[in-house]
């Protein structure tokens, strides 16, 4: 064999000794199912040594050295454990220094008595609050007349096609069923308009009476609603107005129950049944506590 390639396998091995020549082909199955493609290039010559297979191809040098890898690593275990055990060796012959006067131990810290927890409450704050409209029968409303009782409000049109009168009718429904239970009180809807411009006093008293007789409705001038709208954070847009000079109210669809003191404590959208709403209303009612 080449001296040259003796001399090279050794200085890449670190392993004495004269290396074996073989044939590549009788070596060649195992080279390519152990490499991916892309290392299957074509090898002429090939030694052993040391039980790892070097293969040379051209410039390129390829090596299975599962052996000398594992002889380096066996040689690096050694040393860390050599180094380790100078290392306790040393630290074994220093003398120990003296200890530190401890320092007093501080007082044990007097335990600091827990806040009590405040009690959760139910209102939605933000929600209601001043305004000045006026009533299907012509009397100036404010935001007082809903004090001292349990109350409902909600925001609409009497043109609207079917949302509003769906829910005028279900809060009506359940409204019902808790006026019919032992202790619990009436609850009067508050219908504020917010098609001002349609919505006359004489339009909202004829459309709520064919409903309910609880229903009381509200409009003003546009000013007062919209203040009215944004004290309870409605939103409502006018839409085109057609041929017959029609238009659609596109607004949020919420029921508001408002309690004794003018606080929400609960609003019900138009996923909620009537059921749904007279048991949650009779459980805010029997649970409330009024705020100091």
């Amino acid at each position: 064999m080449n001296r040259a390639i003796v001399r090279a396998v050794q200085r890449l091995t670190g392993l004495p000794g004269k290396p074996q020549g073989v044939n590549i082909l009788e070596k060649q199955r195992l080279w390519y199912s152990t490499k991916p493609p892309t290392l299957r290039k074509r090898v002429t010559n090939g030694i052993v040594i040391g039980g790892s297979i070097i293969f040379f191809g051209g410039a390129s040098v390829y090596m299975l050295q599962q052996q000398n890898r594992s002889i380096r690593d066996a040689g690096e275990r050694k040393r860390l454990l050599r180094e380790q055990q100078e290392k306790s060796d040393s630290s074994a012959a220093t003398p120990a220094a003296t200890p530190a006067a401890t320092p007093a131990a501080k007082p044990a810290a007097k335990p600091v008595a827990s806040k009590p927890k405040k009690k959760k409450s139910n209102v939605k704050s933000g929600i209601g609050g001043p305004f000045e409209l006026i009533s299907q029968d012509g009397a100036t409303v404010t935001e007082k007349e809903l004090l001292g009782k349990w109350t409902m409000v909600y925001f609409g049109f009497t043109h609207c096609p079917d949302i509003c009168p769906e829910e005028m009718e279900k809060m009506s429904a359940a409204v019902n069923v808790i006026s019919g239970q032992k202790d619990m009180p009436d609850i009067p809807i508050y219908f504020i308009t917010c098609d001002p411009a349609r919505d006359t006093p004489e339009v909202m008293k004829r459309y709520n009476e064919e409903i309910s007789s609880r229903i009381i409705g509200l409009t003003g001038p546009e000013d007062k609603v919209l203040d009215a709208c944004k004290q309870y954070r409605v939103y409502f847009s006018n839409g085109p107005k057609d041929r017959d000079g029609d238009y659609i109210v596109d607004h949020s669809v919420i029921t508001y129950l408002m309690d004794p003191q003018g606080k929400c404590q609960a609003f019900y959208s138009r996923d909620s049944t009537v059921e749904s709403v007279a048991r949650d209303i009779r459980q805010k009612i029997t649970s409330w506590v009024p705020q100091s």
